[in-house]
Order: C-alpha cells, then structure tokens, then sequence
C-alpha cells in the first residue's frame, strides 16, 4: 500500500521537519479450512463447530518508514454468528507470543516489554455490542511518561526485517447460532487494520460453507450361511450437504446394550461373524465430510438369531406346595409359572434371586434375563406383615402378632441397615456394626404400641406370624401424647378405625406426614384421613382412654395435589402440628389452590395446601413441621393456580418445639403475607413480583400501584452489586442478558419518590 496520513511520532530535534514516517501493512484473515467436496473449495463446516480464525497484519518493509506504536483490529461478526460463543485466543508480534487462559470474552493487559523494547504494551480486546464488531488494541507506551512514545522507532511492531520483527497476529473462536443456519449458507469473515492514525486497511474474506444437518441412512442383512451374516450401508446426507464420509455400526449382543462395533468408509460393507443360541441386533449411524452424525436410533434395523433364557422354579419350603412353568424361553416371551400350596399351607408370595417380585400364585411376566423364583408358603395360620421403611427414621407397628418373637423377628428382618429400635417407654435397642449384633434394654415388642425405627438405608422387612384380631385388643392412653400402634390389617378412616374412641375436642393423632384434630362439630379434621396398616401413631388427649379399633370398611386412600415444597420427614425424630389460616394483607384467604410451606434453615420442613372445613366453611392449613428442638420456622406461599410463589415470607415465625400443637379450630394461627404495604413519607413497600421464580431473559410485573408512574429500578445481586440499571414507563419489567440464574434484590424508585423493594428468583 501507499502511506497515507499527517506525521506519525516525528520529533523535530532529531528529524527533518519535511519528513513523514509512517507503518504499512500488508494483511491477512485465515479461517478454518474446512472440507472441500471434489476441490469445490467451498470449505464446508458443520452448523455447530467452534470456527478458529487468525488475523495477521505487517508493517510492510517495502512501504513502511516507521514503527507502528499502535495497532487496531477490527472484525465484523457474521449476522449467524453467537456472541456468547466469542473466545479470546493467542496474540503475538515479533518474537513474543501471550496466550489467554480460559474461555473469555474480553482481556486487557499491560505488557512488560521494557527489558527487550523498552516499552510497555497495553491490550485490551473483547467485543463491541453496539457495533457488533470483536476488536483488538495494542498500544505501545514510554514507561517514563505513560504516553506513547515520542520517537517514531518506538513501536512495539518495528518496520518488517528478516528476522519477522515486524509481522503480528491475533486470533479467536467463535461458533455459529444454535439452530440459525441452513445447509448451503456462506459463513464470510474479514477484517481492518489501522496502524497508528493511517486509514483502515481491509483484510481478504474468509469463506466456509455449512453443512447444517447429519445424513439419514439405512442398515440391511443378508444370511451369508456358516454363522455369518452380510451387512450392507446405504443412506443420503441433507439436501445440498457436503455427503455422507462413513457409516457407524453399533452392535448388541443378546439385548444387551448397544456398543459401537465398526466404522466402514463409503462404499464398504461389514462381515460379522455370529455364535450359536445368540441374538444379535445391528444399526447404523452415519457421518458426514463435517462430523454431523445422525442421531441415536430406537430401534433396530436388522436382527439375526435367537436368544434362549433359562426360568427355574422352586418351593419353598418343599412340602409347601408344587410350582409349574419353569423351563428354556426364547427372550421377551410371554412366561406364566403358578404355586399351588399343600393342605394345611398357603401361598406367600414368588422372589426372584431373593427380590419379591409378585404376591400373586399366578405370576405372568417377559423374560429378559435368567430367572431363579421361589415360591414361598407359609402355615395357613401364619400371615406375614411386609413393610418397606425409608431411610433415615420410621414410625411402625404391626398387625403380626409381636408377643413371642417379634423382637428377634423385626431384628433380624433389619439386619446391619437398622441402627435403633426405639419405644416410648425409653426402652430402645441399637445395632453393633462391629459385632454384627443388637444391644440394649428393649426386650419384647407390643402391637398396642408404636415404635421409631432408624434405618441407614431403605429396607423390606417381613414379619410373620399369627394375624391378630384387633376388636380383642384394648389400647390404653394416658392424658398427653402416647405412642400407639395400628394392629389391624386393613386401611380404614380415622373416623371408622376410632369409632369406639370418645375423643374430647382438641384431641389430636398424628403420623409422619400429617395431623387430625377432634372438634365436635366436625368430628375428626385434618389431612390424616386414614390409618393404614404398618404405619405407627401418636395420640394426645386431656384425658386417660380405653379403646379397641373398630373393624369398619376399608378405605382407600384419598388422593392428594402434587406439593412443590417437600419435606424429608424421616430426616426429623420429632414434629409438630399447627392450625393455621391464610391471611393477604390482613384478608383471610378462601381457596385449595394455595400451598403453605415451612422452612428451617433453607430446608422444607413441611407443606400443605389449605383445606375446606365446610361447617365452619374456613379454609385452614393443617400444617405438620418437622424439625429440631429450637430451630426456627417461617412460611412461605406458593398459589398453584398461577405457579408463582408469593414474594415475602409470612410476618409470623415461630420456634420449633417437639409435639407441639399451635392452634386450634376455634382459634387457629393467622399467617400473614403482605405484597404492597400502604407507604407514606419514609417507608419503604415491598413489591409483589410475578410470576417469581421467573426464566433468564424473561417479563415480571412489579406490582406497583397506577399512580407510580415513570419508575427506575436497580437490581443488585446477593453481594449487594448493582448489576442492571432499568426504566419503565409501567408495571412490567424486561430482564436484560446482565440477570442470570440466580437471586436479586430490586430497588424502584416512582416518579412520586416513592421507593419500593422486593425480591426477585431467577432459574
């Protein structure tokens, strides 16, 4: 080129005034070379590859009469490329090349040059938003001032020589928008150079063509004889793609999982040898010139041989009865094996490989694997209870009678998962990992009575023995609460199951996961509905009770809206119970659409939707919380019907304390939640967002009344970090790309200088 431009560095002391000294710059953009179809030089790319570009620039030694003390890059980003996909990479000049660590956007250094150009470099690079333009500043700099340098040698990228002294480059990577483009589209890139104040230099354009989508293909199978089977590929690539360059072939043996075998060029077909009494199944995936593979397949496209699995059946014990069905079964048959129990016996259930896998005598299932069933008997005057208890703590009786061996029989159903066994009597047994044995003061078990199981792991635990008739055993409960068990075999009501139970009102019995409370109005309330069997009970009256369970009809279990907050009672010895209403800006709330949730220390502690009392025609919130003794409790709202969680926490708290019962029918907790609190002078209102939780990029409204008008809002983040500056004209709020997942405090100040806060959740 031909410079241009008024004198860049002269110094009149050392250098004619008539002079001009100026860079030049020969230059160059070098992209990903891509693959080219038959020399088409289209230099094809796949829609979702990470394009690498360099962009070199000179100080041309046949044109250039000055070093040049800054240089400039600029690129303009393709219209389908992703700016958050843009990456800073190497940069270099003469002898000195910088790498940038990690996937960053932007960069901006001070170079310490001094030693060898007694000068520093100052870099700073990233993208341009407004101009849609990724750039590159490299300013030369005299350490003695902290300008640049006054003489026109004293650039960072001399005039050009043998040695490359005067040749640079930098670089980046940057992919193309997820789904924007099409097969056939032109990907071009091209750059300017300034050099210190000179015009800008265009560089060539760069062009890669895309190949947007993988090929379809297709697998077909030929018997060749002697074991062996012929695989043959055929399939096509996208419209106007660059063509399909092999075929995957995938693999599985005996409906195991599938394993990539094979890679086959164009134009190539497969031989796979096959054993006897093996089931073989095959497809393929192809790839095209760009590494666009097609996606996993379902199904299989060619299956050869058979696959034959092994059913064995047993009795157990062997004089309990006879079983039939056993035998060779070709793999995801239909199988039906049946136990048929000797007198005096009768059928328990069939396991497989110790695993219970059906209590019917007549189990139908597809064989996917060798099968070892035991059909288990039992005496016919025996029953056994099976129950599966969680992890952690358990609330448990049982209808097995427990008044001979049920000590040794719970034990040993619990093995090394037990940890303790304990009654309300303080009476508690524990497990020795070292001993492989239990300990403690716990003697014997009684079916009248409710006991707390640890476990350290989910476990099925099967106690057999006598069914109890349940009319013929009296509980006894002492004023306070009481430890009860549920020795009937069926579920019943609470109201049927304590039909002979005079309850005084206020009277309460509780599970794990819910409460009842007696009222003589409404008879037993509360989202305990019904007692089931295996499930242990607590019960708290003024006064002492003598009862036996009622053998009412059994009772299916109600069902109950899914809850968004999810507390891990087992996690928890202890509960408590609340009665409790809903109240919105001191306004009682009527409605099964609202969810109330406990929190103790960030964790859900409990959670219930609000349920109609029709008599009182209220809508309370029969809330059970677990927790620890001194922990505190708040509240949180969550409406079901929009899927917004209100924004504040209720004003009341409280303090957990083990078997507590805050409330009653009659005068139950208020639980009040506030969106806009009337303001005046010098208070501050809290906002009512929605919806919150809210989506990145997404719309709230702010709840602000009308006569707010034009408002600014702040948004700071959780190191209370002004990250979003906004102004709205309304109520709605758009989310700009600086809010990512995460919490944030918003700050609204109105026209009326009214100031506004609240608390907004991004996911």
């Amino acid at each position: 080129m031909t410079p241009k431009g008024n004198v860049v560095g002269s110094n009149p002391e050392t250098e004619s005034q008539t002079s001009v000294y100026n860079p030049s710059d020969p230059n160059e953009i070098i992209g990903t070379k891509g693959y080219d179809a038959l020399g088409d030089t289209l230099q094809w790319v796949a829609a979702t590859t990470s394009l690498p570009y360099t962009i070199y620039f000179e100080n041309d030694p046949e044109l250039a009469t000055a070093a040049a003390q800054k240089v400039e890059v600029r690129h303009r980003l393709h219209a389908k490329a992703d700016i958050s996909t843009f990456a800073i990479g190497a940069f270099g000049f003469g002898s000195h090349v910088f790498t940038v660590e990690g996937n960053r956007s932007s960069y901006q250094q001070r170079l310490d040059l001094t030693q060898d150009m007694g000068i520093y470099v100052d870099v700073v690079a990233g993208i341009d938003i407004v101009a849609g333009e990724a750039f590159w500043i490299l300013q030369s700099i005299d350490p003695a001032t902290g300008l640049p340098p006054q003489g026109t040698q004293q650039g960072f990228l001399p005039v050009n020589d043998e040695n490359h002294s005067g040749e640079g480059y930098v670089s980046f990577t940057i992919k193309p928008k997820a789904n924007a483009c099409i097969t056939g589209d032109e990907l071009t890139a091209s750059a300017s150079i300034v050099f210190d104040i000179n015009e800008a230099i265009p560089t060539n354009v760069w062009y890669n063509t895309v190949d947007a989508l993988p090929p379809t293909t297709q697998l077909t199978g030929i018997d060749n004889g002697n074991n062996e089977v012929l695989l043959q590929f055929s399939g096509q690539d996208d419209e106007g793609g660059c063509g399909i360059k092999q075929y995957k072939l995938y693999v599985s043996d005996n409906y195991g999982a599938y394993s990539l075998y094979e890679i086959y060029p164009v134009g190539t077909t497969a031989t796979y040898l096959t054993e006897y009494d093996h089931c073989y199944r095959f497809f393929c995936l192809g790839e095209d010139n760009v590494g666009n593979v097609e996606g996993m397949k379902e199904e299989a496209e060619f299956e050869y041989g058979n696959y034959n699995l092994m059913v064995s059946v047993a009795a157990s014990p062997e004089e309990g009865g006879t079983v039939n069905g056993g035998g060779l079964y070709t793999y995801n048959l239909q199988v039906m094996v049946t136990a048929i129990p000797a007198s005096g016996y009768e059928f328990y259930r069939w396991v497989n490989n110790g695993v219970p896998v059906s209590e019917e005598p007549t189990y139908t299932f597809s064989i996917l694997e060798e099968m070892n069933l035991v059909a288990q008997f039992i005496p016919a005057n025996l029953t056994s209870h099976v129950v599966t208890l969680a992890e952690g703590l358990n609330w448990w009786s049982s209808y097995v009678d427990l008044s001979n061996n049920g000590l040794a029989s719970l034990e040993e159903a619990l093995g090394s998962n037990g940890i303790t066994i304990n009654s309300q009597k303080n009476s508690f047994a524990f497990y020795d990992e070292n001993d492989n044995e239990w300990y403690g003061l716990l003697s014997v078990l009684d079916n009248r009575e409710m006991y707390r199981i640890q476990t350290n792991a989910e476990t099925e635990i099967a106690i057999t023995g006598a069914r109890l008739d349940a009319s013929q055993i009296t509980i006894e409960t002492q004023p306070g609460w009481n430890w009860i068990g549920y020795p009937v075999a069926t579920v019943q009501s609470v109201a049927d199951a304590l039909l002979n139970l005079q309850p005084d009102n206020e009277d309460v019995l509780k599970s794990q996961t819910a409460f009842a409370m007696y009222d003589s109005v409404d008879g037993w309330f509360g989202l305990l509905t019904n007692m089931e069997p295996g499930k242990g009970y607590m019960y708290m009256g003024s006064q002492a009770h003598s009862f036996q369970y009622h053998s009412g009809r059994t009772q299916a279990d109600q069902p109950k809206g899914e809850l968004l907050w999810k507390a891990n009672e087992h996690a928890y010895a202890d509960n408590m119970s609340m009665v409790a209403v809903v109240a919105i800006d001191d306004e009682e709330q009527h409605s099964g659409q609202l969810e109330v949730g406990a929190f103790s220390q960030g964790k859900p502690v409990g959670s219930t939707r609000l349920l109609h009392n029709a008599k009182r025609d209220r809508w309370y919130a029969m809330l059970p919380v677990s927790g620890n003794g001194g922990e505190q409790v708040s509240f949180r709202l969550y409406d079901v019907a929009t899927g917004e969680e209100y924004s504040t926490e209720a004003e009341e708290a409280i303090t957990f304390t083990a078997n507590a019962v805050a409330g009653t029918l009659d005068n139950p907790m208020v639980l009040n939640f506030r969106t806009v609190m009337a303001v005046d002078e010098n208070t501050e209102a809290v906002l009512r967002i929605h919806p919150n939780p809210t989506t990145k990029g997404g719309e709230v409204r702010l709840g602000l009344p009308a006569e707010a008008g034009k408002a600014r809002v702040e948004i700071y983040n959780m190191l209370d970090v002004l990250v979003d500056l906004k102004e709205t004209d309304g109520n709605t709020l758009t989310l700009g790309r600086a809010i990512v997942p995460g919490t944030y405090i918003l700050r609204v100040y109105t026209a009326s200088e009214k100031v506004y806060y609240g608390k907004l959740i991004v996911k």
